[in-house]
C-alpha cells in the first residue's frame, strides 16, 4: 500500500511455522497438564483441548495474557476438581517466572552495557 509491500514468507518458513505453533501448544498444554495432575486424575486431551479453546477465549475477549480467562474456562471445562491452586502454579511457572527472569536479564544486560560504555567514554573512546 503506497510505498508499503508485505511480502509472503518462503515456503521453509511458512512450514516451521506450521509445525511450530502447534508443538508450542503441545508443550504448553503438558506443562498444564503436569500441574493438573498434582490435585486431579484428567487425561491429556481434555487438558489440550480444554487449553485451547480457552486460547480462542483469550483472543475473543482481547485480554491481556489471558488473564483470568484461560482460568476460568479450564476450571469451567474441567469440573472434576478444584482446580485454581494448580491453575495459579501453571500461570506462575509458564508465564511470571519466564517474564522475571527476561527481566533480571535484561538488567544485567543493560548494566553490562552501561559499564562498557561508560568505561569507553572515560577514556575518551569514540562509541
Amino acid at each position: 500500500w503506497r510505498r508499503w509491500s508485505v511480502e509472503m514468507p518462503s515456503l521453509p518458513l511458512a512450514l516451521g511455522q506450521m509445525v511450530i505453533g502447534p508443538l508450542n501448544f503441545a508443550c504448553v498444554a503438558a506443562c498444564l497438564h503436569q500441574a493438573l495432575l498434582g490435585v486431579a486424575d484428567i487425561p491429556y486431551l481434555a487438558v489440550a483441548s480444554a487449553y485451547v479453546i480457552a486460547n480462542v477465549a483469550t483472543l475473543v475477549t482481547h485480554v491481556p495474557g489471558g488473564l483470568g480467562v484461560i482460568e476460568s474456562v479450564v476450571q469451567y471445562l474441567l469440573p472434576q476438581a478444584d482446580l485454581i491452586g494448580a491453575l495459579l502454579v501453571f500461570r506462575f511457572v509458564y508465564f511470571l517466572l519466564p517474564l522475571c527472569l527476561g527481566g533480571l536479564s535484561f538488567m544485567a544486560a543493560e548494566a553490562c552495557n552501561g559499564l562498557r560504555s561508560g568505561g569507553a567514554r572515560q577514556h575518551g573512546a569514540a562509541i
